[in-house]
């Protein structure tokens, strides 16, 4: 494979193409397969330059088309070569003109990393087939040659982008980015099954309309209704039956991974070009498909039989909650910050006639309570309730305006909601805790 390529035209796609095998995941893969986990692979066919890599949980996708002074291909062809050593390497040659040649060695080199046990064979191997050399020429006749090692790249996985999809909605990508931004801070850092760590997508089939992007870690859920969805498709999400869902009550949903997801958008937004993403569904594989531009990124699902281990959104969003109050939020914030002193964990809010009075306690020797009153006018009811400080910290960090509403079910006073009174696209509820510290 031979092509020459200008760095200002190649380094776009290529981060685009290289995003998986770039993530965090990837690199620090230890597996026996960890050489392929953190290679692109490069395919010159029928003018056109591909660009793709592959984790367990994410691929990314890009093709250059051959038909500009920017890119010329000289031989068709395909090798894997390492992502990052690549990326930075290109990111350097600023403006130059790059060639790049794939030697093949006359013997492949099978490459052994890691415990490699016997019995499984060479499936597992990495195989050196060639020398990637590149060299850079700039307009002032300055030069800069690298040699990566090309491994075979029938050892990556084969990803069918386009096969089997269903879309599920398009949706402006600022407003995409809004609906994280304002979620993904109440998801788990970090769940094995992906459930408690993940942005869960669900419609409302009661309208068919409505789209909730939410995240928990089940004592919390931040939901934000993005406005700008386009086509809602809700016979294309998963059938509530795999997961032993309600369609009633709970709507149909696709769970994905909020670190990926975020990190997926940061690309698009970056890189893409476009203002739209499509996001689409495949039930066979269980795979999303993100779209924008001239991009494609594949995630994995999680595991839509573990769905029914999350709350219904929609059934939290329905509930009849009664207002509290409405609240400045540097009030709140200040007072919360002066309590949390004492402790950062937990208080006791007390609202009763005309004042909401917050108490924290501390077990630790030398903290003795702390007490904060904030004035308020006419409280629906007088609620005595604890609630998560650094939980509420969280929420007012993400809500733009200068009040804050609070709510609680009109038939029980275990959760707690808050909103901006002027926008009501975003909510976060809490749950009550149980704290024997505030119980004498």
């Amino acid at each position: 494979m031979k092509f020459i390529v200008n760095q200002d035209y190649f380094l776009k796609s290529l981060k685009k193409g290289a995003f998986a095998a770039l993530t965090d995941e990837a690199q620090s893969d230890s597996t026996n397969v960890a050489r392929l986990v953190k290679s692109i692979k490069l395919t010159a066919q029928d003018g056109k330059l591909y660009i793709e890599s592959v984790t367990p949980l994410v691929a990314s996708y890009c093709i250059l088309d051959a038909d500009n002074d920017a890119l010329t291909i000289k031989e068709d062809g395909s090798i894997a070569i390492p992502a990052k050593q690549f990326v930075d390497w290109m990111e350097k040659q600023e403006g130059a003109n790059i060639g790049i040649n794939v030697a093949v060695l006359d013997t492949p080199e099978i490459i052994r990393d890691g415990d490699i046990q016997e019995q499984a064979g060479d499936v597992y191997n990495v195989v050196k087939i060639a020398n990637v050399q590149m060299i850079a020429k700039t307009a002032n006749k300055s030069q800069a040659k690298w040699e990566l090692d090309g491994y075979d790249p029938e050892r990556m996985p084969v990803v069918h982008y386009e096969t089997g999809n269903k879309s599920l909605f398009a949706i402006e990508t600022d407003e995409f980015d809004r609906s994280l931004t304002y979620t993904e801070f109440s998801a788990q850092a970090k769940d094995p099954q992906h459930i408690l760590d993940s942005t869960i997508l669900e419609v409302d089939l009661h309208d068919q309309k409505t789209l909730y992007v939410a995240s928990t870690d089940t004592s919390r859920c931040a939901v934000y209704v993005p406005q700008s969805v386009k086509s809602l498709n809700f016979v294309s999400f998963p059938d509530p039956e795999q997961y032993n869902g309600d369609k009633e009550q709970s709507g149909v949903k696709v769970l994905l991974p909020a670190s990926i997801l975020r990190s997926v958008l940061k690309s698009l937004k970056k890189n893409s070009g476009g203002n739209i993403i499509e996001v689409l569904y495949n039930a066979d594989t269980n795979r999303v498909l993100l779209k924008s531009g001239d991009s494609m990124y594949r995630m994995v699902a999680t595991n839509i039989k573990n769905g029914n281990k999350i709350p219904s959104v929609r059934k939290l969003m329905t509930g009849n909650f009664t207002d509290l109050c409405t609240i400045d939020k540097k009030v709140l914030g200040n007072r919360l910050s002066t309590v949390s002193i004492v402790n950062s964990s937990s208080v006791l809010f007390c609202i009763k006639d005309d004042e909401m009075t917050i108490l924290a306690k501390s077990e630790k020797t030398g903290y003795r309570p702390s007490q904060c009153v904030i004035p308020i006018a006419n409280p629906s009811c007088n609620v005595e309730a604890v609630w998560a400080v650094n939980h509420i910290f969280d929420v007012i960090k993400v809500i733009a305006g200068s009040n804050v509403t609070m709510s609680v079910p009109h038939d029980n006073k275990t959760l707690l909601k808050i909103q901006d009174p002027n926008d009501n696209k975003f909510s976060y509820l809490s749950r009550t805790l149980n704290t024997p510290l505030y119980t004498n």
